[in-house]
């Protein structure tokens, strides 16, 4: 079984430093990294940077992406230069375009309807970016073309894109797509990545098991006490530094309960030559919280198509727009919120006139119960240790019910006593993401954990015909908490 490397599909497995080769994964960053040295005598054999490299052990990709970076080194007499490289994931490529739109609210990946499934939120960025590039070229781009063509494509016997949770309308103002589908995977408690068969995964944070690892208590589990084969040099750290098991969340946004409407005064001639913007007195919820934009014309009402400024066109653009008014909402706890119409549908004397519903602020409280409990035990206090979420936190629900369920979340996640350790392995199969139990009888330990980060390196060179299997060693990192950090 052969490790082998291709740099523009040809076999440079021979001219690759093994022992230089280390694959980084982590939860903390999108995207794979690998490093690796590459030596050549002839300037034709010389990597460079853009091109795509696979690595694989036996027929498994371990990795794949681009050449990002590379150093020249220069050997002795000119005969040998040193190529020191760093490649980037797929995710590289994904990041090429940006996205400048409002996508509608939806399934975030895909939705189930009977015996039909129904493409959500990402599927309609892949087709973006892939209909972006083909505005450029008709032949559209090879990575952008394979990312939206795999879009149903199946990971042993799932979906890669597996069915998720309904998410409201979502505004992406020049935003990487990798940034975008980050920020929809942690509103709905979902992890992605670009595997190396270029096909976007997207799943809940809570179904990624380490399958590989026996079942031990009803999951798959690393048991200290028998399990000789899997792990070594073992380390687990706890900490209460941070702990919180009484929530305050200061300063939340809550949508009003009542409607605000506004009338503004009369155009004049000046608006009917330039067009006229209106400030808002409050800053609206959000973009759907804007219920209508009237215009009454010697009595006649008509109403106006909302559109986002700045997205639906330049904000300076005031050419013909037709019955069209542009709304900018803006940052939450910022109230620059306005309304803009072109003069071609002013006349001298209209009157315009908006509603909607607004943000207030709330302050909350909760109580852990069951950990406050715990801690008192622990510490000999009372157990409370209060923490403050603020306005900086961006919090902002449509109401106190939705609040409630969020600092239950906040508290779930604060209140535990942090676990986080290391562990060595020669087990194949580990990547960031992954859950496993952590059991060990005498410590009284029995607990889920994820793998915040894993880095890969090779023990066998790739031509030791005597091994039956390469020998690949992980380091992994792991946590109680997904992402090993409280918030």
């Amino acid at each position: 079984m052969a490790i082998t490397i291709e740099i523009r599909t040809v076999d440079r497995s021979n001219d690759v430093d093994f022992q230089s080769i280390n694959i980084q994964d982590s939860m903390e960053s999108t995207g794979d990294n690998c490093e690796f040295i590459i030596r050549a005598t002839d300037a034709d054999d010389s990597p460079n940077v853009g091109n795509e490299i696979i690595i694989r052990d036996d027929s498994i990709k371990i990795f794949g992406g681009i050449i990002t970076e590379m150093e020249r080194i220069m050997g002795e007499a000119n005969q040998v230069v040193e190529y020191n490289c760093l490649a980037s994931d797929y995710t590289f490529m994904l990041n090429r375009r940006y996205l400048n739109k409002v996508y509608d609210t939806a399934s975030t990946p895909r939705v189930s309807t009977g015996s039909k499934t129904e493409h959500g939120m990402i599927e309609q960025i892949l087709y973006d970016l892939r209909q972006s590039a083909i505005a450029d070229n008709p032949l559209g781009d090879y990575f952008y073309n394979t990312f939206y063509n795999n879009v149903d494509a199946l990971v042993g016997n799932v979906y890669a894109i597996q069915i998720g949770p309904t998410i409201r309308r979502q505004i992406f103002q020049r935003v990487a797509p990798a940034d975008a589908i980050s920020s929809l995977a942690q509103k709905t408690g979902h992890v992605w990545w670009i595997d190396f068969d270029k096909r976007i995964n997207f799943r809940p944070s809570t179904s990624i098991w380490a399958t590989f690892l026996p079942i031990v208590n009803g999951n798959h589990s690393l048991h200290v006490e028998t399990d000789f084969i899997n792990f070594y040099d073992l380390s687990v750290e706890e900490s209460i530094d941070g702990i919180g098991t009484k929530a305050i969340i200061k300063n939340a946004i809550i949508r009003s309960n009542e409607t605000k409407i506004e009338v503004f005064p009369a155009c004049d001639a000046k608006a009917a030559s330039e067009g006229i913007t209106y400030k808002l007195e409050r800053r609206p919820f959000s973009e759907l919280d804007v219920a209508y934009v009237y215009r009454n014309r010697s009595s006649v009402v008509t109403e106006f198509d909302l559109n986002l400024d700045d997205i639906a066109r330049d904000a300076t653009d005031f050419s013909t727009a037709g019955e069209n008014a542009f709304l900018y909402v803006g940052r939450q706890g910022i109230n620059n919120s306005y309304i803009r119409l072109c003069p071609d549908e002013i006349n001298v004397g209209d009157i315009f006139s908006t509603s909607y519903q607004y943000e207030t602020n709330n302050e909350h409280e909760a109580l852990d119960v069951e950990r406050i409990a715990e801690i008192s035990a622990a510490t000999g206090g009372d157990g409370v240790h209060e923490f403050v979420f603020s306005k900086g936190s961006e919090i902002a629900v449509q109401g106190i019910e939705a609040l409630d369920e969020i600092v239950e979340v906040l508290l779930d996640r604060k209140s535990k006593i942090l676990k986080r350790g290391s562990f060595t392995t020669l087990q194949k199969g580990w990547k960031a993401g992954q859950m496993f139990n952590l059991v060990w009888d005498r410590e009284e330990i029995d607990e889920t954990m994820w793998v915040i980060s894993v880095s890969k390196r090779i023990l066998t060179p790739a031509d030791d015909l005597t091994l039956n299997d390469n020998i690949i060693e992980t380091q992994i990192q792991y946590a109680n908490i997904p992402r090993g950090l409280r918030l």
